[in-house]
């Protein structure tokens, strides 16, 4: 946000709790910064495909914990008897160059660029009255106001980014959580030639490694432009590997580091072509889903 008021002094701008700990408003005092609440008795898939008639809980739950993060659009209403206020994520809503949407509409859409680049279009609260700062209908996204039952709803590059605005930043790289407990380190920066591993021993202590990953998967691969890290067992052997998937133009293949089991890696950087990584895997509101499709 710039250092100028978009309400030109008329409006109160919020921050949440956690907003405020992120940004460094308030100091991080380890007290409880939101709730949100699941129903047990809703039909939920909580892992693996999304069975029919039922719906995706880590996408629910994605949405609602980036809520109390402050993924909500406050849109120039009330809070706490203070008339015309808004959030931070309002300060990301435009209709076309230079022309902000602050108080949600038809027509608003996310953009971290004045409104030059309109990324996604947001909800409009006039029809329904719901949230202004969730995605309009479209593609299958955590963020999306409504959802549909049997689709995975991921939390897609768009999503990062408007999470990146609000306040907050990948630290490291990205945090791959495997089947077994394990925790794998995969930067995303330029630094490293190596993959961290913490290896879980059950009882809360852990044996850590620190395999190389070179000489190109982690030095000068995972750090291209629109990488994506997919984790799964691509070879069938029980164990947790990780793929890198661009979505943006350059690449021709998918390269994967295959777990051996002990904190080392094989790398292998298989073609992907024609089409499925050169020209479909960068189109607009493509998500990458994983699972076993054979």
């Amino acid at each position: 946000m710039g250092a100028a008021d978009p309400t030109n002094g008329t409006g109160t701008w919020w921050l949440t709790r956690s907003q405020a700990k992120a940004l460094g408003y308030i100091p991080d005092d380890m007290t409880e910064d939101g709730v949100t609440t699941f129903g047990a008795g809703n039909p939920f898939t909580f892992s693996g495909g999304i069975t029919a008639g039922t719906y995706d809980f880590r996408g629910i739950a994605a949405h609602e914990i980036s809520e109390v993060m402050g993924r909500l659009g406050l849109s120039g209403g009330k809070v706490d008897g203070t008339d015309n206020s808004f959030s931070l994520i309002d300060n990301f809503s435009y209709t076309g160059p230079g022309t902000r949407g602050l108080r949600g509409g038809p027509g608003n859409n996310f953009s971290i660029d004045n409104g030059t680049t309109l990324l996604k279009l947001w909800n409009d609260p006039t029809v329904n009255d719901l949230d202004s700062r969730d995605w309009a209908p479209g593609t299958d996204d955590a963020f999306n106001q409504f959802s549909n039952s049997g689709v995975v709803n991921g939390v897609s590059a768009v999503d990062l980014q408007l999470m990146d605005v609000i306040g907050y930043t990948l630290k490291v790289g990205l945090l791959v959580t495997a089947q077994g407990g394990d925790i794998a380190l995969v930067r995303q920066t330029p630094g490293w030639g190596s993959i961290p591993v913490a290896f879980s021993n059950g009882d809360g202590t852990w044996n850590i490694t620190n395999g190389p990953a070179g000489p190109d998967f982690i030095p000068s691969w995972a750090n291209q432009p629109g990488v994506r890290i997919v984790a799964g067992d691509f070879n069938g052997n029980g164990l947790t590997d990780i793929a890198l998937v661009r979505q943006t133009p350059g690449w021709g293949s998918i390269p994967v580091a295959f777990s051996n089991g002990d904190g080392t890696w094989n790398i292998t950087n298989g073609p992907a072509g024609p089409d499925f990584i050169p020209s479909w895997a960068n189109q607009p509101g493509v998500q990458l889903v994983t699972g076993k499709f054979h």
